[in-house]
């Protein structure tokens, strides 16, 4: 009898364990995905980025991170980890990052208690907020929000499957890296780094296809967090454009040529925020246009884009 319940202690024991430490691995793989995203989204010279797609484009690993989180133990065991990922992060980012975190923690931990755990774990001073006072763009807090529960996010948009054909029939494979006179070493399908800060030799590295269509994934990954942010802060500002799957994408087409800086900047999505998509439309025909002379084929690649900008589908 003794024996048994000594081995069905030990066994428990040992599946404990094993729980335990499948969490706090779960919990490390999530964080390294969230630490991933910052540091992509923080190339090219992007210190701060704005939250108002950031925290969007990475909440689903933020919250995947901590679903094992329960009780004021696992908290203080998370909060260490989490402040240790974060680390070398951009300050405001990181911040923003730990408060939306802080908040969800709230529904089975006092702010004091939060702050006393803080304290354990970091050396920074963090503040603690009252969720109702909370402040991050993207997250909606409204009269029905309950302390402990995560807020509402906005939807989040992403690009068709079918966008990856379009881009790589627009760009064409280049296996062997080549630079344009442009600062930038260019590679596989148009995807283009600094010179200065890229591991890519021009004229020397080569690429498959495979690696040339990760390359693609990862810059369509960064043009919908670019686009997402125009289109979140319009929702938040009360402006709410039907945007469909097709419209998405030409403009994620847009972003991975002219960069997302040029994008924002274009008479194109000032016609797209007044909801004039006729105007838009053609608008978006003649965009880049003192370039059509020296680049025949971008006209062409505009037209295209236009065509598929101008074709229904469901509403993303």
């Amino acid at each position: 009898m003794l024996i048994n319940i000594f081995i069905d202690m030990n066994i428990r024991g040992l599946i404990k364990e094993e729980i335990y430490s499948f969490n706090i691995s779960e919990t490390q793989f999530y964080l390294n995905e969230v630490v991933k995203k910052i540091n992509f989204l923080t190339e090219e010279g992007e210190k701060e980025p704005d939250m108002e797609w950031d925290l969007t484009d990475f909440k689903k690993d933020i919250d995947n991170s901590k679903k094992w989180v329960k009780t004021a133990k696992d908290i203080k065991q998370y909060l260490k980890l989490l402040f240790q990922k974060l680390k070398n992060s951009p300050k405001n980012l990181k911040n923003k990052v730990i408060k939306y975190v802080l908040v969800s923690f709230l529904g089975f931990i006092s702010i004091k208690s939060l702050n006393n755990v803080i304290n354990d774990v970091s050396d920074e001073k963090i503040e603690v907020l009252d969720p109702k006072s909370v402040d991050l763009p993207n997250i909606a807090l409204d009269s029905t929000t309950n302390i402990g529960k995560t807020p509402k996010i906005i939807k989040i948009r992403s690009a068709s499957d079918s966008l990856v054909d379009f881009l790589k029939e627009e760009e064409k494979f280049r296996a062997l890296a080549y630079k344009l006179g442009d600062g930038m070493v260019t590679i596989g399908y148009g995807h283009a780094e600094y010179i200065n800060k890229s591991d890519i030799i021009p004229y020397k590295t080569k690429i498959d296809t495979v690696k040339a269509e990760e390359y693609l994934r990862q810059d369509i990954k960064k043009a919908e967090g670019g686009l997402n942010r125009i289109l979140n802060k319009w929702e938040q500002d009360g402006l709410k454009h039907n945007i469909t799957q097709n419209q998405y994408d030409a403009m994620i087409s847009m972003i991975f040529n002219m960069g997302r800086t040029g994008f924002r900047r274009s008479d194109f999505i000032k016609k797209v925020k007044e909801g004039d998509m006729d105007a838009a439309h053609n608008q978006m025909l003649n965009t880049s246009s003192q370039l059509f002379k020296k680049f025949p084929g971008l006209k062409k690649r505009r037209q295209r884009e236009a065509e598929l900008f101008g074709s229904s589908e469901d509403v993303s």
